[in-house]
């Protein structure tokens, strides 16, 4: 089994989109906490691939749960699955942990790419007109600075920890089956 683990907490990206003359002002903070990678030999392909996602929804406590992709390419014997998994950590921040698989078909065997990503997203009410303007903005974003930042810090660490727990619990199942 390989595994590569990687920890990118300076990797924020502030995505603000401004339209003037309607002076709509949207804030979102995405950030980037960890990206794991494991190669795992499985006994039993079909099952790891028709039983991931309810592992996900019946192990973790994620609030949802859903495939966004999947192709099965016959003649290379290649199966590909992204699943999404989203855990709600306040109002305004959720952890959003992207599982790729890449399944090699051999057989009844499989190899198993297991690609982890794990975002941290923050986004901030525009419901009001107050909400959408500059003024708005600029205190959010003080907030963001040198209030919430703490918040944030504390979602890192349960977000690189909800990773490990994914990747292992999701490595153990592929090991294990039959």
């Amino acid at each position: 089994m390989e595994d590569i683990f990687v920890r990118n907490a300076g990797q924020t990206k502030h995505k603000l989109i401004l339209i003037l003359n309607s002076y709509i002002v949207n804030m979102e903070v995405i950030e980037e906490v960890a990206r794991k990678k494991s190669v795992v030999k499985t006994e039993n392909w079909r099952k790891a691939h028709s039983q991931i996602k309810a592992l996900l929804e019946q192990k973790f406590d994620f609030s949802e749960v859903f495939e966004t992709k999947f192709i099965h390419h016959e003649e290379k014997n290649l199966i590909k699955k992204d699943i999404n998994c989203i855990k709600e950590m306040d109002k305004y921040s959720k952890i959003e942990i992207s599982v790729g698989l890449e399944i090699k078909i051999q057989d009844d065997e499989g190899e198993v790419t297991l690609s982890i990503t794990t975002n941290l997203k923050t986004k901030y009410p525009e419901n009001t007109s107050f909400q959408k303007s500059l003024v708005y903005f600029a205190m959010r974003s003080l907030w963001e600075k040198f209030y919430y930042g703490w918040a944030r810090a504390k979602y890192r660490d349960s977000a690189i920890q909800l990773t490990n727990e994914v990747n292992d619990g999701i490595v153990e199942f592929l090991t294990t089956i039959k």
